[in-house]
């Protein structure tokens, strides 16, 4: 049985990125990067820093964490998300990438 949200989006994005939003197309003309500009928006309107503990709902396939964490130095995320495949692909994405103790 598949999955409603799987790793289809995949396909919609450049390079090795896996963004899954509606973007935000003020200035972009590109997928990837439209989706880039809205999780900076909503990091920016969050007033997102290092003392910031993130919790996303339908994190998708976590673009958007990678984001946070290295762009805006957060604390802590925490995620749910319904789909399996694309939390074991986030999962395996942030682990994969993890700057480890003190590297953030």
């Amino acid at each position: 049985m598949s999955e409603f949200h799987d790793l289809g989006e995949i396909s919609l994005n450049q390079d090795d990125q896996a963004w899954g939003n509606l973007g935000y197309w003020r200035d972009e003309t590109e997928y990837s990067a439209a989706c880039r500009a809205l999780a900076l928006l909503l990091g920016d309107a969050a007033e997102l820093d290092a003392n910031s503990i993130v919790m996303d709902a339908g994190f998708g396939c976590g673009d958007q964490l990678l984001l946070w964490r290295d762009h805006y130095k957060v604390a802590q995320i925490f995620g749910i998300n319904f789909s399996k495949s694309q939390t074991e692909f986030a999962k395996a994405r942030l682990q994969k990438s993890d700057p480890g103790p003190g590297q953030n």
